[in-house]
């Protein structure tokens, strides 16, 4: 594919390492509270958190598909009709 222009790969500068920190104590992790893990189990009609359920979602799918087909073909009409050569 040609997409009219060309990359060109600007050169990185090597990074230097961080230097080693200066203590060689080792630090103790703070506590923290446990938390209990959710007892009941996700709806399997909810997809992800979007609160759309999915005959909502493939809909909007379905109509961004066709506005974007719309687009492409409406400006494949527009370049035929002009008289300026591409």
């Amino acid at each position: 594919m040609d997409f009219g222009f060309v990359v060109i790969p600007t050169p990185v500068e090597p990074t230097t390492p961080a230097p080693a920190p200066a203590s060689t104590t080792p630090v103790v992790p703070a506590t923290s509270v446990p938390t209990s893990a959710p007892t009941t189990p996700a709806t399997t009609d909810e997809l992800s958190n979007t609160g759309f359920d999915g005959a909502v979602l493939m809909a909007m799918g379905l109509l961004l598909t066709m506005l974007g087909g719309g687009a492409v073909v409406l400006t494949g009409r527009r370049r035929r009709a002009s008289t300026t050569r591409h």
